[in-house]
């Protein structure tokens, strides 16, 4: 019983470590214990025997357990690493039916500290109720960025998509607006595009309205981009990709290849799938609006 007790304090201290420097330190201080159990004066009994036996299997079970992923807490074992990175490769949907009492959160929570960054746009979607709020929050957001030149000091450029071409004024944020342009223009979501804004104040009705929008992403998408492609892995990836191509639809661009419109739609449909594209699509229409069919300006509030 001691032995099992020793183990167990030990192994929960040695969770905290790095993985590599935590096997060499468990082998070591396991060794000892042992060493000091058999060694010691006084008669073992047969349960501290047994005890010791077990040393290794013990203090394994407890440094690779795996709770319940409603319960995980950092620090992670090993193992829940190695599932949370299996989550991140999983195709959204088959994910959303194998953990229903799960969220986009999950991914947040344990995905930002490993590498993948870009999910910090993901927090606190879901907790969203004032769309109109949201969506001129979200217009306004580039204002605070490092690289924002100042309303209307920025250049326009004129890029074309799959035989449109459209003109962008002012791209005040050169990181971001000439890719938020194109990404809303996509999908119809700017002003001035036959989008109701009207019922942006209207919770159930946005809701339900984006639904429909959903539904005609995913039927664009359905042959050359099939569901297991809609991995969270993949989303960060494509992150990390998309923005920057855009720069060789503008006109004048050398470089290859250029973005299609399915390009920017395998973005949005993961937000979709997660139920969190009511409030992409309220950024959409609060920060800009097509203007003669050809033009893109950029509200001010």
């Amino acid at each position: 019983a001691q032995a099992q007790a020793v183990v167990a304090a030990t192994a929960q201290l040695l969770i905290v470590l790095p993985l590599c420097v935590r096997d060499m330190l468990a082998k070591v201080v396991l060794s000892l214990l042992c060493a000091s159990l058999l060694g010691a004066a006084q008669p073992i009994s047969d349960e501290d025997s047994e005890g010791c036996t077990s040393l290794l299997q013990t203090s394994t079970g407890i440094l690779n357990r795996m709770r319940p992923k409603t319960q995980w807490e950092e620090p992670l074992s090993p193992e829940e690493v190695a599932e949370f990175e299996k989550d991140m490769r999983m195709p959204i949907k088959l994910w959303l039916g194998e953990n229903p009492d799960l969220n986009s959160d999950y991914f947040v929570k344990f995905g930002i500290s490993r590498g993948y960054g870009e999910l910090v746009f993901w927090q606190g979607v879901l907790d969203v109720t004032d769309y109109v709020e949201s969506g001129m929050y979200g217009a306004n957001m580039w204002k605070s960025q490092p690289g924002f030149l100042g309303e209307g000091k920025g250049p326009s450029k004129t890029w074309s998509i799959e035989g449109s071409t459209i003109t962008s004024q002012h791209l005040d944020d050169p990181s971001s607006y000439l890719p938020d342009d194109a990404y809303c223009w996509t999908f119809g979501w700017l002003k001035g595009q036959g989008l109701d804004g009207s019922l942006m104040s209207d919770k159930t009705a946005w809701d339900a309205l984006t639904a429909q929008e959903c539904n005609k992403i995913g039927e664009a998408l359905a042959v050359d981009f099939p569901e297991e492609n809609h991995t969270v892995y993949r989303h960060v990836m494509w992150n990390r990709v998309w923005p920057r191509q855009l720069g060789c639809n503008v006109v004048g661009a050398t470089c290859a290849p250029k973005m299609t419109k399915n390009n920017l739609r395998e973005h949005v449909y993961r937000k979709c799938l997660f139920g969190f594209a009511p409030t992409e699509m309220s950024y959409c229409y609060s920060r800009a609006s097509l203007i003669n069919g050809t033009g893109i300006v950029h509200h001010y509030n």
